[in-house]
């Protein structure tokens, strides 16, 4: 069964439910909206496997009552380029997850977005379920094993903000900030999230007027994935000595791009990687007691 390019709004239960009386081989639902959905929007919690293949691709979970996906004892689960924003949705009753899977033979969630669940954006048990390559804003992710050990933020999972465009429901837009953390941060060096809303460019990015910033942050390079030159921006909320270097994947120093005692304020350095060949590096930043890492990718 496929469901693609369809929208289900405000439904006060569920938006697509499959049970032991539908039996297929594979459910796969692409670019589709959810808005307002009072519980899970894709539900099966029943014991007996109903769906050997379940593909959940290129959607958008807005506001939501219940949860986004909740998909139990399917044999494949792959939950990709999913843009979860819970928000202030006015079903809510109960705690709130993007994902909750449990006991699937396979579990893969990969290039997602969950933002701002009052709860957890994943929760997932089975045996060694794949969780990587999503950013979570303002929420928590759950990953156990079969053998009951837990996970926080395994992988290249990140805690960040994708600076959505607009999130009110009246003028909608989740496009990500070109500067935002959801940029380039995917498996394949692209953008995390449903890739239907784009990306775009705060117009006030640079505009600060005089302020100094009161924490200190690392932010995603742009462009990235890049060739061969990339603009790398850092907050340094106090003084002090700050180091900025480029690893490979085998945490070995390629170059130091800064090694100096910085002012507080909004500071950008561009790199250039002519030289260097393709594929995924990680630049870090260390300021007084402020350490934060990323990965950029460089593409020829």
């Amino acid at each position: 069964m496929v469901v693609e390019d369809c929208e289900f709004a405000r439904n006060r239960l569920r938006a697509i439910h499959t049970d032991d009386n539908n039996t297929m081989d594979t459910l796969i639902v692409k670019n589709c909206f959810f808005e307002e959905i009072g519980e899970y929007a894709i539900y099966r919690s029943y014991a007996t496997r109903s769906v050997e293949v379940a593909i959940i691709t290129g959607n958008t979970f807005y506001k939501l009552g219940g949860g986004g996906v909740r998909l139990n004892n399917v044999g494949e689960l792959v939950v990709t380029n999913n843009t979860f924003f819970f928000g202030d949705s006015s079903l809510t009753n109960r705690s709130v997850i993007g994902v909750r899977a449990q006991n699937d033979t396979v579990t893969t969630i990969r290039d997602n977005i969950f933002a701002s669940f009052d709860y957890k954006g994943v929760e997932v048990y089975g045996p060694d379920p794949t969780v990587e390559y999503n950013l979570f804003m303002d929420c928590g992710i759950n990953v156990i094993n079969d053998d009951d050990t837990t996970m926080t933020f395994p992988y290249f999972n990140i805690e960040g903000d994708p600076i959505f465009k607009d999130t009110s429901a009246a003028t909608l837009d989740l496009a990500v900030e070109v500067n935002g953390d959801a940029i380039g941060n995917a498996s394949d060096g692209g953008n995390l999230g449903d890739p239907r809303w784009g990306t775009w460019t705060l117009s006030s990015v640079d505009d600060r007027g005089g302020e100094l910033p009161i924490a200190y942050a690392l932010h995603q390079n742009y462009p990235n994935p890049f060739n061969p030159s990339t603009t790398i921006r850092f907050d340094v909320a106090a003084a002090g000595h700050a180091s900025l270097k480029v690893y490979d994947l085998l945490g070995r120093e390629i170059v130091t791009l800064l090694d100096q005692v910085m002012e507080p304020g909004y500071h950008t350095i561009t790199w250039n990687a002519e030289g260097l060949t393709s594929g995924i590096y990680f630049y870090r930043i260390q300021v007084n007691d402020f350490v934060k890492n990323r990965k950029l990718v460089i593409l020829k």
